[in-house]
């Protein structure tokens, strides 16, 4: 047993025994038999003063030492996973000569856990006492030091990680290094996300990477702490990361590992507690297996800027992208430039769009983003929040895809004005984010024949295995026990009140119920793409709305040549349109799926009512609303409205769905 200078090892009694003063025991006891009744502890504040001069030094539980947050006076302790007496451990409390310690009657268990209850220890003297906590969590605790204050640049910390794992080889992991301040628009929130770098000083004091493995992740110096401060239920990015690691990140014929895993913590900072995070790697060169001398780069999307038309910025890189592994000489973005420019014209080759891109890797990337909701990676002509490794494939350059940052997924909506900018589950279950850029849309164009099949078949695989029901919910139930059950959701909460969070005795149900109707959802649609296999564009857009053909559409019509193209008058011909009808000034289609019926209209004037199979068409202007353009007008479908009509490009044929739950815009245009 360790002994300490002018310290005892102070033991509490059981209840049988109110108190003694302790000396040194041969072994340490353990936790029950410290404790006092609740009428005992009672009387032991009652007869003595509150002091702020009386001091825990340290408390060790089944021989770690505990975390310590100072600003609530509050130990931590850590359960072991299958460790023998981790709900009653071993312990051992310091403090100076002469005191004594009692602890209030209470148990570690995990409801006690879950319910973030705090047993209270009690060190006095004859005179005085003073109140320390003790809080029980079922996760790994992470705590940094670090030199100065925290901005955006590196500083010097010192990092200590207590792994709680039952196999862990290394329960204990320090290490020097620097940290910073990490994210976009999450650095604006008050719980920052960090990224570290650690350190080893070796002989002659010179400062090398240190590469551990934590919480059994790969050896790394480099490592990000996220908040998860928007998210209700603190799941989404680590879901998603941890989903894709899983299940797509090494299909890939370079045999590489294409993702990113987390583990949830419970942060330390400069001896404060600073809530649930989820330690991570960031996305780097290194599991790209980036080989600069060849000429290969592993790219950043990290705006919404125009994929095709690519342009160069001030600073010589190009609008959107940033290089992240990779030479800075000038040939740097060759490779992506070559790349894009296979979309850049009317036609595409075939055999070269599928030599650009590892294509099990590109369909991975085309139906996870669909599967998570990726709002924040897929807008119409636009990809964001992806890395693309640009490797070396024969004379030229393949194409591989990271997702990462997949906080607004899964139901979540970014929006500036809301709370921490998010809408929690504004995304309905059944809305389909598809990807409407790179090499498996500009396939779909092609009308390849092959493609749709490798879509549905690679789901299909998933779905009967990582992404099957009862893998999906295996995940989530570790998650929830994480989340919930450790305390660490009611403990985050406390810690920032101004967080985004759901209900806590929900725990992770109202998402379970959300990934399982998204599930369905995929499964239709990836049921009704299989059936558009060779057909034109407009038609497999159509297989993402469930309904299309029993719903109700208004059509307006600018170009009649457009009326000429094959694929448009097929799409036309799906909807119930007659295009033999479409004569004269008629510019507005207005057609009924469940009764087959659709209403020829000719030019409308502001204030014009007509009556239709649809409904009551009003068109009118709103004289409380200030356009751009004179003839611009609002368009009502049985008294609610439809959509703000602005006259658009002639040269595209708009669709807008009336739909019982929202109102989608369908742009029909290549």
């Amino acid at each position: 047993m360790r002994r300490k200078a002018a310290s005892l090892i102070l033991l509490v009694c059981s209840a049988a025994a109110l108190f003694y003063l302790l000396g040194f025991r041969e072994r340490t006891s353990r936790l029950s038999e410290y404790m006092v009744s609740e009428a005992e502890f009672k009387e032991l504040m009652e007869t003595r003063s509150i002091s702020q001069e009386l001091f825990i030094e340290e408390i060790e539980m089944n021989e770690k030492t505990l975390f310590f947050d100072r600003s609530s006076d509050t130990f931590f302790y850590s359960l072991t996973e299958g460790e023998p007496y981790r709900f009653d451990p071993y312990t051992t409390i310091s403090c100076g000569t002469g005191l004594r310690v009692a602890v209030r009657e209470g148990e570690i268990s995990r409801e006690s856990m879950q319910n973030n209850q705090t047993i209270e220890v009690m060190i006095y003297d004859e005179d005085s006492y003073r109140l320390y906590g003790l809080k029980c969590t079922a996760l790994p605790l992470l705590g940094i030091r670090c030199e100065g204050e925290l901005t955006e640049e590196p500083v010097g910390m010192t990092m200590e990680l207590l792994d709680n794992r039952a196999d862990t080889t290394a329960p204990i992991t320090r290490s020097n290094g620097t940290i910073h301040i990490r994210g976009n628009s999450t650095k604006k929130y008050p719980k920052k996300g960090f990224r570290l770098t650690l350190t080893l000083e070796s002989a002659g004091e010179n400062t090398r990477s240190n590469m551990v493995s934590l919480l059994g992740m790969r050896q790394d110096d480099d490592w990000v702490l996220y908040a998860a401060y928007n998210d209700q239920e603190k799941i989404r990015n680590v879901f998603s990361s941890n989903l894709w690691s899983q299940s797509c990140s090494k299909n890939n014929s370079c045999g590489l590992d294409l993702g990113m895993e987390y583990r949830y913590v419970e942060l330390f900072l400069n001896g404060e507690y600073w809530g649930l995070y989820a330690l991570g790697y960031p996305v780097d060169g290194k599991q790209a297996g980036i080989d600069e001398d060849a000429g290969e780069y592993l790219y950043k999307k990290t705006d919404w800027a125009n994929s095709i038309a690519l342009t160069f910025n001030e600073t010589g890189n190009l609008n959107g992208y940033e290089i992240s592994e990779g030479l800075q000489n000038g040939s740097r973005w060759e490779a992506l430039k070559a790349f894009h420019g296979l979309f850049s014209g009317e036609e595409a080759d075939t055999e070269a769009l599928y030599e650009s891109v590892d294509i099990g890797n590109a369909v991975d990337q085309y139906i996870f983003l669909n599967l998570i909701q990726g709002m924040d990676h897929v807008s119409e002509s636009s990809l964001k929040n992806v890395y693309m490794a640009a490797k070396k494939h024969g004379e030229s350059s393949q194409i591989l895809f990271i997702p990462w940052d997949m906080d607004l997924t899964w139901g979540n909506k970014w929006q500036y004005v809301s709370q921490n900018y998010t809408l929690p589950y504004e995304t309905p279950a059944k809305t389909h984010y598809i990807m409407e850029s790179g090499v498996i849309y500009r396939l779909l164009l092609n009308k390849d024949e092959e493609i749709c099949q490798k879509i549905v078949e690679r789901y299909r695989e998933l779905r009967s295995g990582p992404w099957s029901d009862q893998s999906i919910l295996s995940m989530l139930d570790v998650f929830e026990e994480e989340i919930y059950g450790s305390g660490a959701f009611l403990r985050d909460r406390e810690r920032w009140p101004e967080g985004t969070y759901g209900d806590p005795e929900a725990g992770l149900s109202v998402f379970r119920d959300f990934v399982l109707e998204r599930l369905y959802h995929t499964d239709i649609y990836y049921d009704t793409l299989e059936t558009m296999q060779g057909r034109n564009i407009y038609l497999i857009r159509t297989a993402q709305y469930e309904n299309f053909r029993n719903d109700r559409f208004l059509i307006e019509i600018h170009n009649r040549q457009l009326l000429e193209e094959q694929d448009i008058m097929e799409l036309l011909e799906y909807m119930g349109v007659d295009i033999t009808k479409i004569k004269g000034d008629v510019t507005w289609v207005a057609v009924n799926g469940e009764t087959g019926q659709a209403d020829y209209i000719g030019s409308l004037q502001a204030g014009d009512t007509v009556k239709t199979c649809a409904g009551l068409l009003q068109f009118r202007t709103d004289p409380e609303i200030q356009y751009d353009h004179p003839d611009d007008c609002d368009i009502y479908l049985d008294g609610e409205l439809c959509f703000r009509y602005q006259p658009s490009n002639p040269e595209e044929i708009r669709m807008k769905i009336i739909d019982e739950e929202e109102r989608y815009d369908f742009r029909f245009k290549k």
